[in-house]
């Protein structure tokens, strides 16, 4: 079990293509999905909408399990929801 598993339990991913192959990275093309986002190293915001290590900051209080990959575009974070959520809560956290 990885460090990440430890902390947040077992990590769901999402099917995804290699689109394209370098030596050094690949790009891929995700099923489609639900995701949440906010500001880069917002880590900890996006973490807390989800309920990792404090109650779920979202309208439902929810808990959602944490996923992967974690994608950071430009100057957003973005976390990808599991398949089961398929009308994710309302945020309460107006950065998320």
């Amino acid at each position: 079990m990885g460090i990440f598993d430890a902390v947040f339990g077992k990590t769901e991913t999402h099917g995804f293509r290699v689109v394209d192959k370098k030596e050094k990275y690949e790009v891929r093309e995700y099923e489609a999905s639900h995701m949440i986002e906010t500001a880069k190293g917002g880590f900890m915001t996006l973490a807390g909408y989800i309920g990792v290590m404090k109650a779920p900051q979202n309208e439902a209080k929810q808990k959602i399990a944490m996923t992967a990959p974690v994608i950071e575009v430009g100057d957003k974070m973005q976390f990808v929801l599991p398949k089961a959520v398929d009308a994710p809560p309302k945020p309460t956290d107006d950065k998320v």
